[in-house]
């Protein structure tokens, strides 16, 4: 039997594992229509001890850099392998098989598995589809294969506990915040936000490979990842984008920045604050040519000057661009910044992670002093 997409459920749910199955930018994202199903298995690093998890899938795809619906229904049906080697079958609304209809999302239901923190589980996924000619959606790519992508749950959570005070940050970006760039730590595109937050800062990478701010310019266009974040309520939203917009050499400050506000009001509808920030270098390959600079960059220079005075409704500004921008050639990256030109190196994001750090430790440090305040006039 196969159970039709369940509803959302208004639960107090935090991540829990770590990587996410992100919309990538590919050739293809999706199967080509000859394959009718797909297996993926994907590991996931518990950043706290739980006995319970609950897997979130999604039938979307990347398109172009938009998350848009996928292409017809698919079936899902998922298991967790724990590290005593125990598989346990997921159930969605009380059956094993679970129906998405393009666009559509699905929360498991309580999945009784203890993990301690530090501790992997591996989950394994088959996603089916009815009939030759329709196709599966991709998204990251397979531990140890740089060609092949696979279908993967969205998000590992776990119902919050009493004692689970952790900072959680939601961040919606590029492909840099993806990690596109970044194949440290023994796994692909680890990328500045886990570097920032592993282990002890909840959070949960919204990126999508080729994202712009006009694409994600309103609720309708961000549609995918408010379904996600009806899941979970972060304390902050971060919203790295930009870099796409400016990769167009006629892009006008004024029609950026328009689609900026736009972007940033839609997420502050949500009643969350919104972090802003500025926007890297674009150049040619710094190995290649020296880096030199491409794109608007006359409009970037503008736009991050603006953003850096923290127009409404940002609550604050992370200055990504002063992190990785060489001071004394402007418009280029640090020497070992970006290996291409558009995306950070390693060695990028380990810098990228170490500014965003420091802003989430003190928005953790005013957070918990907020608390203490709440408790004393109480």
């Amino acid at each position: 039997m196969i159970a039709l997409t369940v509803p959302t459920e208004q639960l107090t749910l935090r991540p829990v594992g770590t990587d996410l199955h992100l919309p990538v930018r590919v050739e293809h994202n999706a199967t080509d229509g000859t394959v009718l199903s797909l297996r993926t298995r994907m590991s996931h690093t518990m950043q706290r001890s739980t006995d319970s998890i609950r897997l979130v899938y999604a039938n979307w795809i990347n398109d172009g850099g938009r998350e848009a619906p996928g292409t017809n229904p698919i079936t899902v049906s998922a298991a967790v392998r724990t590290v005593d080697g125990h598989d346990r079958e997921a159930t969605f609304g009380g059956t094993a098989r679970v129906l998405l209809e393009p666009g559509g999302q699905v929360l498991s239901d309580p999945l009784p598995v203890h993990a301690g923190a530090g501790e992997v589980l591996i989950s394994s996924t088959l996603v089916e589809v009815g009939h030759a000619g329709e196709k599966i959606p991709l998204g990251s790519q397979i531990p140890g294969d740089h060609e092949s992508y696979g279908f993967g749950p969205r998000l590992i959570l776990a119902e919050a506990s009493a004692d689970d005070d952790r900072l959680l940050v939601a961040v919606i970006g590029d492909s840099n915040a993806v990690g596109f760039g970044d194949h440290g730590a023994g796994t692909l595109h680890h990328g500045w936000l886990r570097r920032a937050c592993e282990p002890d800062i909840a959070h949960a990478n919204l990126g999508i490979s080729g994202a712009t701010a006009l694409g994600s310019q309103s609720t309708a266009d961000l549609r995918h990842r408010f379904a996600l974040l009806r899941e979970v309520r972060p304390d902050v939203i971060v919203s790295a984008l930009g870099t796409n917009d400016l990769a167009d050499a006629t892009a006008d400050a004024d029609a950026v920045g328009r689609d900026l506000l736009a972007h940033w009001s839609a997420l502050h509808a949500l009643g969350v604050p919104v972090v802003g920030c500025t926007v890297p270098p674009v150049t040619a390959p710094p190995h290649a040519s020296g880096g030199v600079p491409r794109g608007a960059e006359a409009t970037r220079v503008a736009i991050n000057r603006w953003i850096r005075t923290k127009p409404d409704p940002l609550s604050a500004v992370i200055d990504l661009a002063a992190a990785v921008e060489d001071p004394d050639r402007p418009g280029r990256w640090r020497p070992g910044a970006s290996d291409d030109g558009v995306h950070l190196s390693t060695r990028g994001h380990i810098v990228v992670a170490g500014v965003v750090r420091s802003f989430l430790e003190r928005t953790r440090s005013s957070q918990s002093h907020q608390h203490d305040d709440r408790r004393q006039d109480a």
